[in-house]
């Protein structure tokens, strides 16, 4: 059976259009690398909000704040959470002093921010 002339033009424009969107939603911009500031749970002491050792804050654009442990890069914030950053919760600790609540990751946001404009 002949494929009808007009099939081409729309399928090329599906394709595109498929293109421009991976383009938009599907990437995000990575910190450089190497970048960012080391912290520790032995730098931070009771204030250390994660479950792991340590790790890397660093700012991606635009203004993601984002903890990197290993080959996982966490969400610290919003912009990093809507650019699709992998959720902190798995490695946020609760807070021992307040039940139901985490420890602030507040000041590792603002030195992942701080970041922001050495790019």
């Amino acid at each position: 059976m002949p494929v009808p002339r007009w099939t081409a033009p729309i399928v090329l424009g599906l394709l595109l259009a498929g293109v421009a969107l991976i383009g938009v939603f599907g990437t995000r911009d990575e910190p450089p690398a190497g970048g960012g500031v080391a912290v520790s749970r032995e730098a931070y002491g009771s204030e250390w909000p994660f479950t792991v050792d340590s790790g890397t804050v660093d700012c991606a654009p635009p203004n993601s704040a984002i903890f990197r442990v290993g080959e996982t890069t966490y969400q610290l914030n919003r912009v990093a959470r809507d650019s699709g950053y992998t959720s902190i919760h798995s490695i946020w600790r609760d807070d021992p002093d307040r039940p139901g609540q985490k420890v602030s990751v507040t000041a590792l946001i603002d030195l992942a921010l701080q970041q922001c404009g050495r790019q």
